[in-house]
């Protein structure tokens, strides 16, 4: 009797630390690729980034992990994916940096030092 193995594509964790904060987007991100495909991606960045717009640290975090599925995504050749993440990573970067956004020196700070 032979069994099947399923083996599945190398995945980041499912949760991160940067700073003083721990998230789950890595993990939100991969099951919305997993279930839904881009629509999912879009849907889970678009909850995350209106519930958490206001918090520095969640944003850096957000920024971080859409820097890295861009670049998962483009080493494995999903272009589609790839360049989804990377429009991602570039909208949290705009809002954390204009003036709409309202964080503080301190607060850009802090989001250099992770993101950088």
């Amino acid at each position: 009797m032979s069994e099947t193995v399923t083996r599945f594509p190398r995945r980041w964790a499912q949760s991160e630390q940067i700073g003083e904060l721990t998230t789950t987007f890595t993990g939100d991100f991969n099951i919305a690729e997993d279930i839904s495909g881009l629509k999912g991606v879009r849907s889970t960045f678009a909850t995350a980034f209106n519930e958490w717009k206001d918090d520095v640290r969640y944003m850096a975090n957000l920024a971080i992990v859409t820097n890295m599925k861009c670049w998962e995504h483009y080493g494995t050749g999903n272009e589609e994916l790839s360049r989804e993440y990377g429009e991602e990573y570039h909208r949290v970067n705009d809002w954390v940096w204009s003036d709409e956004s309202g964080f503080t020196k301190e607060e850009h700070e802090y989001y250099f030092t992770y993101t950088d």
